[in-house]
């Protein structure tokens, strides 16, 4: 599904925790990868994929036409649920360590 913060809720982490706590749900029920398609155009939540660890595998073009009539060219983030037990483990080191 989709996310979306009003503008004062931005920037604060709150959108970062959500997909922390989606991501720990999906990866303990048994899902392998979670995608995030991301309008080129879309910086903050390219950006944001990154932060959470995400790959760009690539983009997708032409891949729709958004309500507007506009040619969206999207990009393909993916997460796997190895990926994300790495993640975990390295934040608990660093956790550890402070």
């Amino acid at each position: 599904g989709n996310s979306y913060l009003r503008p004062d809720a931005r920037g604060t982490g709150l959108n970062g925790r959500i997909k922390r706590l989606m991501l720990d749900h999906a990866f303990a029920v048994g899902i392998r990868r979670i995608e995030f398609r991301i309008d080129e155009r879309n910086a903050r939540s390219q950006a944001a994929a990154r932060k959470l660890g995400c790959t760009k595998e690539g983009i997708l073009r032409a891949e729709r036409v958004t309500w507007n009539g506009h040619v969206r060219d999207t990009g393909l983030f993916s997460m796997l649920a190895d990926d994300w037990a790495e993640l975990a483990a390295s934040a608990s080191v660093q956790g550890a360590g402070q």
